[in-house]
């Protein structure tokens, strides 16, 4: 006579794989199979944050030497912005603002000069008179 544990193995095996989530290595998985139970849904990728965007371009600016010499240079903000733009990172005058506190590489023509100076250049649009 067959035991009644040797026959619950049986009909265990005969049956399909079921279709509740298993936690492994690759994700969920079809029992016994391997198989994915769902289509991964795309992601929505959020943009990136703006200080992202120009710390991106601050670490391209300090990796291009001549870049770094042509923002050492300019006269105003919008040619920062210009220069910005010409490498790929869309930049707004208000978040160039905002963030220039944080912009502390030697690259950027307020690099080493008093906090009011980096101020009047990004407010009044140019550089400061005594410069």
């Amino acid at each position: 006579m067959v035991s009644e544990t040797k026959v619950n193995r049986r009909v265990n095996r005969a049956k399909p794989p079921r279709l509740e989530a298993m936690h492994g290595s690759a994700g969920l998985e079809l029992a016994g199979l391997g198989l994915p139970t769902h289509r991964p849904q795309p992601q929505i990728l959020n943009p990136p944050s703006m200080s992202d965007v120009l710390f991106r371009f601050e670490d391209f600016v300090h990796a291009h030497g001549e870049i770094c010499d042509q923002l050492q240079r300019v006269q105003s903000p919008d040619e920062i912005l210009a220069l910005a733009a010409a490498y790929g990172f869309e930049v707004s005058k208000q978040e160039l603002i905002a963030y220039a506190v944080s912009l502390t590489a030697e690259c950027w023509v307020w690099s080493g000069k008093p906090s009011q100076w980096r101020r009047y250049f990004l407010h009044e649009g140019r550089r400061p008179e005594a410069d």
